[in-house]
């Protein structure tokens, strides 16, 4: 265990799933489609490091970025990723929206965009970040007490994301409720 985790083997073995789950995701989605990565609760909570990288949120980066590239390499085409970040504590915020600026990179197809607020309110942003793509879901939740230090409540407003249409293409949209 590194020191990024020490006392914290919980995050450790989340980050671990979410980097293998979302590898193997997106590899296979690049191959056709575009994704779009949402992530409602994205912190940075308890990080260690300066540059957040023992986050859920630049391990999502890190790992999507690599992603895009072999994919390019492998087939020549450069699949449009976009990432969506809510965060609804103003200060922890301020860190999110820092961390992330320098990965968006709209001229490598490369998107991030940023939402201060609590999640559910966030649908109408969320669906500008969809675009045409189809919202998919894809759940996990490896701790039971789902952010009680942040306010939340297991399903508050996710109904709210029926909302979002249905249309012609297909994407990945991961919504982690960790």
């Amino acid at each position: 265990m590194s020191g990024a985790y020490s006392g914290r083997e919980q995050t450790e073995a989340k980050h671990f799933i979410l980097k293998r789950y979302l590898q193997a995701l997106a590899f296979k989605v690049l191959h056709g489609w575009d994704i779009t990565y949402i992530d409602g609760f994205s912190g940075p909570w308890e990080s260690r490091t300066e540059d957040f990288s023992d986050t859920s949120f630049l391990i999502a980066i890190a790992v999507l970025k690599d992603a895009q590239k072999r994919i390019l390499a492998e087939t020549g085409r450069l699949r449009r990723i976009r990432c969506f970040f809510s965060e609804n504590d103003q200060q922890i915020y301020g860190q999110l929206k820092k961390a992330v600026a320098p990965h968006h990179n709209p001229s490598q197809a490369f998107e991030i965009e940023t939402h201060c607020g609590k999640f559910e309110d966030a649908v109408p942003q969320i669906k500008s970040a969809i675009g045409r793509f189809i919202f998919r879901t894809r759940s996990w939740c490896p701790r039971n007490d789902y952010r009680r230090h942040r306010g939340g409540t297991k399903n508050s407003g996710i109904s709210r994301f029926a909302e979002i249409p249905l249309e012609k293409s297909v994407a990945e949209v991961l919504r982690r409720c960790d």
